[in-house]
């Protein structure tokens, strides 16, 4: 688990995107970019047994993969007024091999979260990044 402020530093950011990219022969990488000032949420990443439960309605999830990652951020995404992310809430990411979904499990009281649908568990490595300030996890192909 990877944890940086989570879940008490709440953001005025807005969740704007999640998008994949692939970096072979290294990693693949989820990115959840942000919109709006202030600054960053705090976030915590870690993998999760099923089941993967959907907040705030309590009931399971059906995520892809042989293991799960969750990706929580003190944000909102979109925001009670619409603004930031209006993208679909599950993804199949076609440019990546070992990310097989991306769905959001949360979006609920200043709190976003994204379950990753992984092939199996895999080392990986989270760090922020400014202009636009976005939260980077990469996920090890070794």
């Amino acid at each position: 688990m990877v944890e940086d402020g989570f879940p008490q530093r709440l953001s005025s950011l807005v969740g704007l995107e999640i998008r994949t990219g692939s970096h072979p022969p290294c990693f693949e990488r989820v990115v959840i970019e942000f919109a709006g000032s202030g600054d960053l949420p705090g976030y915590r990443v870690e993998y999760r047994a099923d089941p993967i439960i959907d907040s705030p309605r309590g009931e399971p999830v059906e995520v892809a993969g042989d293991a799960t990652l969750v990706i929580s951020a003190g944000a909102w995404m979109p925001n009670p007024e619409g603004d930031g992310y209006d993208g679909p809430r599950e993804l199949v990411p076609v440019n990546v091999e070992t990310i097989l979904e991306l769905k959001q499990i949360e979006n609920f009281e200043g709190m976003t979260a994204w379950a990753i649908g992984l092939d199996r568990e895999r080392p990986f490595t989270v760090e922020t990044l400014e202009n636009p300030s976005r939260l980077v996890v990469d996920i090890s192909l070794e």
